[in-house]
């Protein structure tokens, strides 16, 4: 085997792996990203906006994708990475009242 034939066989063999790795790597970042879940807590006094807060963040949220300049701080959405924004109502409390708050 010639040099050049080694050279050519160790670089298919060491590329192989290190694109194996990146396809791994990027699998990963895929399958976290699909998954990933975020979960909001509000609690507070009576009347210091905790409705307010919720119904506007949820709001904004949901626009999210469509209009990224709504929410500047928040990096997904500034640089357009919202993939998905969805309500769901809790299974054993009774659900918030998001669409009486926005018609408020």
């Amino acid at each position: 085997m010639s040099p050049a034939d080694s050279l050519l066989s160790w670089s298919k063999g060491a590329l192989g792996q290190l694109v194996d790795a990146a396809g791994r790597q990027a699998l990963a970042v895929a399958r976290e990203g699909v998954n990933r879940k975020v979960r909001v807590g509000v609690t507070g006094l009576a009347r210091s906006g905790k409705t307010v807060l919720t119904t506007a963040l949820v709001h904004n949220l949901l626009l999210a994708r469509a209009r990224p300049e709504l929410m500047p701080f928040l990096e997904v959405a500034e640089q357009r990475r919202v993939i998905d924004v969805r309500q769901i109502p809790p299974r054993r409390r009774r659900p918030f009242p998001f669409d009486a708050a926005i018609d408020l």
